[in-house]
């Protein structure tokens, strides 16, 4: 697989887990949690590449604050999503 089907499958395991934080579903959740380490591998290969460092970390920022939004939208508080 390469790095862009790694990112494909963690998004859908993602999304398996957001599914199951919504029904309540424990099983979907923990095979949803195996997206974390996939994106996290993908960051690290990005990472160790040589360049600028700069571009991905604002990428990642901006990432965060602009998911934000719509989670506030749709849990209704003002609280940050720093996980959990």
């Amino acid at each position: 697989m390469n790095q862009n089907q790694i990112k494909w499958f963690a998004a859908a395991l993602m999304l398996i887990d957001h599914i199951g934080f919504m029904l309540e579903a424990e099983p979907m959740r923990i095979i949803g949690r195996l997206s974390f380490p996939l994106f996290s591998w993908v960051f690290a290969q990005n990472w160790k590449r040589p360049g600028d460092k700069n571009p991905l970390i604002t990428r990642l920022i901006l990432f965060g604050v602009l998911s934000q939004i719509p989670h506030m939208l749709l849990f209704g508080n003002l609280q940050l999503n720093l996980g959990g």
